[in-house]
C-alpha cells in the first residue's frame, strides 16, 4: 500500500512539474515575443488564435445543432405534404472533368432532398475524362428528374451553365458546382420560405466548407441583403434561389466572365427587382468541399476571375449611372470609389451635449482639422451645462464660421 500511495504522489509532483514547467515556458516566450517584437504582435498574434479557435468550435456547433434527427425528418415530411404552395425548383448544375466520387455525391446530395418536386438540370462541357459520360447517363437513367446535355465543344462554365439552365422548367433555378452538396433539407427550407412570401424573387442561405469526407471545417453565416456589400463581392454565392423568369429576362450567363459569372448574373437580376423581395435563410444548406483544384480549398485556384470581377461590378455601377470607379482593396474586396457631385451636397453635424468635454473636445478636434470634405457645419446643442471646461471648449471653437452653438431652454 506504501509503494502505491508512493508511487501515486510521485506521478502527482511529475505532472505538477510538467503542467508548470509548460506555463513558464509560456511566459518566457511571451516576454521574448514582447522585447522583441513589441506587445502589439503580440496582442495580435493571441487574437488571431482566439480567431482560430472559434473556427475550430463550429464541428462542436455542427454535430450538436445542425443534423437531423429522425422525429425531425418526420415533421419536415408532414409539412411538405401540408404545404399550399409548392413550388418546383430546377438545380443547375455545369460538369468539367470531375472525379467520380464528387459527381456521385453531388448528385446523390440532390437526390437525398426531403422536398421532392425538383428536377437536376445538368451539362456536360465536353468532358475528356472517360466516366463522365457514362456516370451522368446512369443517374439519368435511374431518375427522371435528372436531365443531362453532353456539349461536344468546351464552351466554359457560363455556355455550360446556359445549356443546363435550357433544360429547366422549374419556377425558380438554383446552382450546384459539381464537386459540392446540398443540405437534405436545403430545398425544404426554400419552399417554406417561399410558402411564407411568394412574391420573392431570390432566396439565399448560409454555407460552410467541408473536408473531402464531409466533415465541417468552416462557417459562411451571412447578413440579410445589402447592395453595397453585394458590390463588393458576391457574398450570397451559395444556395441562392432565383426566379427562372428574372434570369431568362436577363438573358442568363454571359460569356466571358468565367470565374464570377455568378456574381454577374445576381447583379443583373438585382437590378431587375427590390430588396424586399429578397430573402435570407440563417441556414447552413449549402456545402463547400475543399479538393485540390477548388476555390473553397484555395481563392487563387481561379486567378482569372479577378479581372473578371472588376469588369462586373463596372458594368453593373453604369447601367445603374453611378459615378464610381472599383479597384481591389484588402482582402481582396471590392472598393466602390463613388465621385461626389457638383456641387457636394452640404452635411450638418449635430452634437447634443450638456457636459462631457473630454468626448466632445477630440471629436470637434477631429471633424475640424482631419475632415477633407468641405461643404459642412456643426451644430452643438448645449444643453444646461455646469462644466467650466466645456464653456472653454465652446468659446474656443465658435469663433470657427463652420461651427454654430445653440443653447437650448
Amino acid at each position: 500500500m506504501y509503494i502505491v500511495k508512493s508511487t501515486m504522489q510521485y506521478l502527482k509532483n511529475m505532472i505538477w512539474f510538467v503542467q508548470m514547467r509548460g506555463f513558464l515556458w509560456t511566459c518566457w516566450k511571451v516576454c521574448n515575443k514582447c522585447w522583441h517584437e513589441g506587445p502589439n504582435s503580440v496582442f495580435h498574434r493571441v487574437c488571431a488564435i482566439i480567431a482560430r479557435t472559434e473556427i475550430d468550435l463550429y464541428p462542436v456547433w455542427y454535430k450538436k445543432y445542425y443534423k437531423i434527427q429522425p422525429e425531425d425528418e418526420e415533421s419536415i415530411l408532414k409539412r411538405i405534404d401540408s404545404m399550399a404552395y409548392k413550388p418546383y425548383i430546377s438545380v443547375v448544375m455545369p460538369v468539367y472533368n470531375v472525379d467520380a466520387q464528387w459527381l456521385s455525391m453531388a448528385i446523390e446530395s440532390v437526390q437525398a432532398q426531403y422536398y421532392p418536386f425538383w428536377e437536376l438540370c445538368i451539362a456536360d462541357d465536353a468532358s475528356p475524362k472517360p466516366h463522365v459520360r457514362p456516370l451522368l447517363e446512369k443517374y439519368a437513367a435511374m431518375d427522371s428528374r435528372i436531365k443531362v446535355v453532353f456539349r461536344e465543344k468546351n464552351g466554359h462554365i457560363a455556355v455550360a451553365s446556359n445549356d443546363a439552365l435550357a433544360l429547366t422548367t422549374g419556377t425558380f433555378v438554383t446552382f450546384l458546382d459539381h464537386d459540392d452538396a446540398l443540405s437534405p433539407h436545403a430545398l425544404y427550407m426554400i419552399a417554406e420560405q417561399l410558402n411564407v412570401a411568394p412574391d420573392l424573387d431570390i432566396v439565399y442561405s448560409d454555407e460552410d466548407i467541408v473536408t473531402p469526407k464531409g466533415e465541417p471545417l468552416k462557417p459562411n453565416f451571412k447578413p440579410d441583403f445589402s447592395l453595397e456589400r453585394l458590390r463588393c463581392h458576391n457574398y450570397l454565392c451559395h444556395l441562392v434561389v432565383v426566379r427562372r423568369s428574372l434570369i431568362e429576362e436577363v438573358g442568363g450567363f454571359r460569356a466571358g466572365y468565367d470565374g464570377s459569372q455568378d456574381h454577374d448574373l445576381l447583379l443583373r437580376i438585382v437590378e431587375k427587382t427590390v430588396p424586399e423581395r429578397i430573402c435570407h435563410i440563417p441556414h447552413v444548406l449549402y456545402h463547400w468541399r475543399a479538393i485540390t483544384g477548388s476555390s473553397a480549398g484555395n481563392l487563387a485556384n481561379k486567378p482569372y476571375a479577378d479581372t473578371a470581377r472588376l469588369r462586373v461590378v463596372q458594368e453593373h455601377l453604369q447601367r445603374m449611372n453611378v459615378e464610381a470607379t472599383v479597384s481591389f482593396g484588402a482582402a481582396n474586396v471590392i472598393h466602390v470609389h463613388y465621385s461626389l457631385p457638383d456641387p457636394a451636397p452640404r452635411v450638418s453635424v449635430i452634437i447634443p451635449t450638456t457636459n462631457g468635454s473630454e468626448i466632445i473636445a477630440p471629436f470637434l478636434e477631429g471633424l475640424l482639422e482631419r475632415t477633407d470634405y468641405d461643404n459642412w457645419d456643426i451644430i452643438v446643442i448645449d444643453h444646461e451645462r455646469d462644466d467650466p471646461r466645456v464653456r472653454e471648449l465652446t468659446a474656443s471653437v465658435v469663433q470657427d464660421s463652420r461651427v454654430c452653438i445653440l443653447h437650448s431652454s
